[in-house]
């Protein structure tokens, strides 16, 4: 491996076997992006930066992200989903396109729960359940606060929501749509 210190943007990692490259700098996690020296320790890269030092495991498979913008928020849930990773925030539902972080249009507010259900992705909003398809947020019921929902076990597509004034009842339909009432106590 190639690595490149550099003075504005981290470091630069180079793997001439596989071709691969990455850049390691304050947005991946790094304190500081003006790297002054490098030592390559077994499997770890030593980095002396302009504020500190910094260690990174070159072949460790976790990595972190930071959102220095603020626009994220607290993160309440997280969900995969026909190829991407969503996050529910108290701003709203975002999304990862390769390693950048996406906003689902019109899903402004607080989601508190993202669940894969029969193949869908159920977003438990403040405003109510929506759907996620691709980029669109569709909602589905305007029964608000949707904070988690379960399958009723040994009842096929039925499942129950616990909300803020109570539970909701969701029904698979043959032809794949939701019916949603509210259980009365």
């Amino acid at each position: 491996k190639l690595v490149l210190g550099t003075i504005k943007n981290g470091v630069y990692v180079y793997d001439s076997q596989t071709m691969d490259s990455k850049i390691i700098n304050r947005e991946s996690g790094l304190q500081n992006n003006t790297v002054l020296s490098l030592l390559n320790f077994k499997d770890q890269l030593w980095l002396g930066l302009d504020n500190g030092l910094a260690r990174i495991r070159l072949d460790y498979p976790i990595t972190y992200y930071t959102d220095y913008s603020g626009v994220l928020g607290m993160v309440y849930d997280i969900a995969w989903h026909e190829g991407k990773l969503y996050l529910g925030s108290n701003t709203g539902v975002f999304y990862f396109e390769e390693d950048t972080l996406k906003f689902v249009n019109a899903s402004q507010g607080h989601v508190w729960d993202l669940e894969v259900v029969d193949g869908d992705l159920l977003c438990g909003h403040n405003t109510g359940t929506c759907k996620i398809q691709g980029y669109s947020f569709d909602q589905i019921t305007e029964i608000s606060g949707g904070y988690e929902i379960r399958k009723v076990p040994e009842q096929n597509n039925l499942y129950i929501q616990g909300t803020y004034n109570g539970l909701a009842r969701f029904l698979r339909e043959d032809n794949a749509e939701w019916s949603i009432s509210r259980i009365r106590g």
